[in-house]
């Protein structure tokens, strides 16, 4: 192969440690289209679509539902803070179901929360999901670079994500994110519950992961950076 691309520094690590030489590895990050910030007055619009409250605090994972994504630990987090969140709060559970929503339906129901979590199959309209949202968060254990991640950065959501993958290069923890270990439900908690106790620090943090997103990680940067680099190789 003449090149090979990564859409990481962790990926590109990676490909380098398995053997690739650097001058034949390219970092390309991916990228998206960015909307509009979103307002209270769009984001209570869409709660009214989806039949959810305005005072409902809402957290919102977007993410098939398989193991490695890490949603028991978020339910287990969840339940370590249960006894501090609101009286009314949902978590939306975003996704295909890869065989695994029985599991985790279940585990909801043994930790008491079943009232509290929302399974929404696969959707192309995870956009309203975003919009309706307060807090995002991806517990993931592994991932390359994660558009779920940017998806909700660029909906203006404070998002809370597991340090793998290309994660924390989206994220500086504690300007407009965190970043917490994987398989560390407790201190998954721990920031969620920070977050819903803090409106300015959510607001900040959604203000400048939006900004982030737009400056780092739109797709008019991704594409030209493919088209510069499919030149640059014909050029060769």
């Amino acid at each position: 192969m003449h090149l090979i691309l990564g859409n990481s520094k962790a990926v590109v690590n990676e490909l380098n440690e398995e053997g690739i030489e650097k001058d034949k590895i390219k970092l390309i990050y991916n990228g998206i289209v960015t909307p509009e910030l979103i307002n209270n007055e769009l984001k209570n619009c869409v709660r009214k679509i989806l039949d959810v409250s305005e005072s409902v605090l809402v957290i919102s994972i977007i993410s098939n539902l398989i193991p490695y994504k890490g949603h028991k630990d978020l339910l287990y987090a969840l339940k370590t803070i249960s006894a501090e969140l609101p009286k009314e709060w949902i978590l939306l559970c975003v996704g295909r179901d890869d065989g695994y929503s029985k599991e985790l339906i279940n585990l909801a129901e043994e930790l008491n929360l079943n009232e509290h979590i929302k399974f929404v199959d696969h959707t192309r309209d995870t956009a309203s999901y975003l919009d309706a949202a307060d807090i995002g968060v991806l517990p993931s254990h592994q991932e390359g670079f994660s558009n779920s991640l940017l998806e909700g950065m660029s909906h203006g959501l404070p998002m809370i994500a597991a340090d793998v993958g290309g994660n924390s290069e989206a994220i500086t923890d504690g300007i407009n994110g965190f970043i917490v270990p994987a398989h560390s439900p407790e201190l998954l908690g721990e920031k969620i519950l920070l977050l819903v106790k803090d409106v300015d620090i959510r607001n900040k943090f959604g203000r400048k992961a939006y900004e982030t997103v737009k400056k780092n990680f739109s797709i008019d940067q991704c594409v030209s950076q493919y088209i510069s680099t499919y030149n640059n190789l014909l050029e060769r």
